[in-house]
């Protein structure tokens, strides 16, 4: 059956050839399309491999393929079958396979300006697909790389669009695609400062510090070939072949490549925060502010400066951590009056935890809200599930416990989707000592919290179910420290 199919389609587009060149064209040309994460295309995707066909002959051609079944389409939109998909990507000759994917990839480059959806991330990512398929890794890497504006004034890499939307094994594989024959480039320089943070919000801590490692000694070894006034390491005399290429301080990829490396920084100090190093974080914070404070990164050393609060209300100094949060939370709220942008939201969820640390729960409270506002229309899953965190802890310091599980169950099945094991860990430790607070009560408080919200035989078993949890995940993580803290609370 399979043998008389071929058979079938061999002879219809046969026939097409014969009879009409720019739909046998055409046809050809479609079997590069993956009909895979994008399943059916628009007119659009169709007329751009018949650019080099005149205008009147390009509906002609649709219609014949049409006509002959060999183009499937429904509400405007056009697939091929497997079947004759198999077919004609046989018949296309080398030129002519290179020639269809670069159209394809320049296609679907060409069909946003701005990543706001899932859905627009993901056709923007099928130019990658088209640029592996030819071996053009420059191209593939520059598709991830390629950055977009979305709703919330950010502009960012699609890998970057990707991965806080929660599609983190595609990422992590696009990128492994390409990377290893990208070594010592710009493009993995920065490849390698996406990927890091990939690994992080799955867990692998270690791998994820070996990445910005990468980002750190590349970035380090081409900045030191700047030339211009003062700039230090100018000289590129008795450096290791070959050298690094010369670029002017303050220029357009000195900045990027400065960016990257206090970038690189910043994100280590996250890691290390996740496996509870905080001295080692706080070091991280400094170096970063150091760096950046005063400077054309200077977002960078605010970003740092908050996270410095945090690590500091964690290490017990909450003068420290409040006079910080106060400042940074008034910045913040005078800049959210002029530019309501959501590029603020992880780190409002920040300073939510801080104030959470210093029990000023109205405050928090407010932050949180905001953070889980951007986070929802913005499609920001890890954000959305921290924020929900960290309300269920909220909820536990009120008394207000069926809300604070409630809080917690959401912010688990978030993280069990997207993979997050760092705050997946943290999301069942709060959920362990909010199970924890209900045991810790007495009389009918602890018999009437305990009947609402208990799913195990009691709320000390369910305590010791995510404690075990929490603790299992610690370990997967290499977060010793962590362990050690959950072992303090059970």
């Amino acid at each position: 059956m399979e043998t008389d199919l071929k058979n079938l389609i061999n002879s219809q587009v046969d026939r097409i050839q014969q009879l009409d060149t720019a739909a046998y064209q055409l046809l050809c040309r479609l079997g590069c399309y993956r009909f895979q994460t994008v399943a059916r295309l628009p007119m659009a995707a169709l007329l751009a491999q018949l650019s080099n066909i005149p205008a009147p002959q390009r509906q002609t051609a649709i219609a014949s393929l049409r006509n002959r079944s060999l183009l499937e389409v429904q509400k405007g939109h056009y697939w091929l079958h497997p079947a004759v998909q198999a077919v004609v990507v046989e018949r296309l000759t080398p030129d002519e396979w290179r020639a269809a994917h670069r159209t394809a990839a320049q296609y679907w480059l060409s069909q946003h300006r701005q990543i706001s959806t899932l859905s627009e991330a993901l056709q923007a990512l099928e130019a990658f697909y088209h640029y592996c398929s030819i071996g053009d890794d420059g191209a593939a890497a520059g598709v991830l790389l390629r950055s977009y504006h979305n709703q919330w004034q950010q502009y960012l890499p699609l890998a970057s669009h990707l991965y806080r939307m929660g599609l983190l094994q595609p990422i992590l594989e696009a990128i492994g695609e390409v990377l290893p024959r990208l070594q010592g480039s710009d493009q993995a320089c920065e490849l390698y400062n996406i990927l890091g943070d990939v690994h992080w919000i799955k867990g692998e801590i270690a791998a994820a510090i070996d990445c910005q490692q990468h980002t750190l000694s590349t970035t380090e070894r081409l900045l030191s070939n700047t030339q211009g006034s003062g700039a230090k390491g100018a000289s590129s005399r008795g450096c290791a072949s070959p050298c690094p290429e010369p670029m002017q301080l303050g220029s357009k990829r000195w900045y990027y490549l400065k960016m990257l490396n206090i970038d690189s920084q910043l994100s280590m100090g996250f890691y290390l925060v996740d496996r509870w190093e905080l001295a080692a974080a706080k070091a991280r914070f400094e170096q970063v502010m150091a760096l950046a404070q005063g400077t054309d990164h200077q977002a960078w050393a605010d970003k740092a400066a908050i996270a410095l609060a945090l690590v500091d209300a964690h290490l017990g100094n909450m003068a420290v951590a409040k006079t910080a949060a106060d400042r940074l939370q008034s910045a913040l709220s005078q800049q959210l009056q002029t530019e309501r942008s959501g590029r603020f939201a992880y780190f409002i969820q920040l300073l939510g935890q801080i104030y959470t640390c210093l029990n000023e729960l109205e405050t928090a409270q407010a932050l949180y809200q905001t953070a889980m506002a951007f986070a929802t229309v913005g499609h920001y899953l890890q954000i959305r599930a921290k924020t929900l965190t960290g309300l269920g802890q909220l909820a536990r310091k009120q008394g207000r416990y069926a809300a604070a599980i409630d809080y917690h169950r959401q912010a688990i099945a978030i993280l069990e989707q997207v993979g997050a094991r760092c705050d997946l860990a943290e999301a069942h430790l709060q959920l362990a000592l909010t199970f924890r607070a209900i045991d810790n009560q007495t009389g009918d408080a602890r018999r009437k919290n305990a009947s609402e919200v208990a799913t195990v035989t009691d709320t000390a078993d369910g305590g010791r179910v995510h404690a075990e949890v929490a603790m299992t995940l610690f370990h997967a993580i290499d977060a010793p420290r962590q362990v050690a803290k959950v072992r303090e609370y059970f």
